[in-house]
């Protein structure tokens, strides 16, 4: 057997730091220039909007789980390239308070899910993933927020007979098998 000398064991510590360094950084850095594909405007599709001042938003639709290397994976929030400020004219803008935003139609009768990613910059660390089956002509609005260093990913629907929002019920979206 080897012997373990203090520099190997120091060069095993660096490595095992810095491993996990990368670990925390691959799910911290979402795809560069790759905003989630928009379905067209129609009555068959719904409204989303994404509102989050803190880390990155990311999406994929027809899923109930979450995979980096899928093609219809992409940044809505947070990332190079996100739809930062993109309007579909939604009610209630004032709502957001003036935080970042944006709003996309997404296809209804699909799970849709949501991925929310904070680092090592804010004084919280997490990675949510949460999905949801939007229904045809509704208008959704999603809150990744963090507030006390806990971190929350929250959707609501727009009631349209009473005008108030509801919560949506979000599933646990684990990650894609490979």
């Amino acid at each position: 057997m080897p012997r373990i000398t203090p520099h190997l064991l120091c060069i095993g510590l660096l490595a095992a730091v810095l491993g996990g360094c990368l670990t925390t950084s691959s799910l911290t850095v979402a795809p560069p220039v790759t905003p989630i594909a928009e379905v067209d405007q129609t009555a068959s599709n719904a409204r989303l909007r994404v509102v989050s001042g803190a880390g990155v938003v990311r999406a994929a639709s027809g899923k109930k789980c979450l995979s980096d290397s899928a093609p219809d994976t992409g940044v809505i929030l947070g990332g190079k390239g996100d739809l930062h400020g993109q309007s579909r004219n939604m009610p209630d803008p004032e709502r957001i308070g003036g935080r970042p935003f944006a709003e996309l139609y997404i296809a209804a009768g699909k799970p849709f899910v949501l991925n929310f990613l904070v680092g090592p910059e804010s004084s919280a660390r997490c990675a949510l993933a949460g999905f949801f089956v939007p229904r045809a002509g509704k208008d959704y609005e999603a809150y990744a927020t963090v507030s006390d260093g806990k971190c929350a990913l929250t959707v609501r629907l727009k009631n349209l007979a009473n005008g108030l929002w509801k919560p949506e019920r979000l599933v646990s979206a684990p990650n894609c098998k490979r």
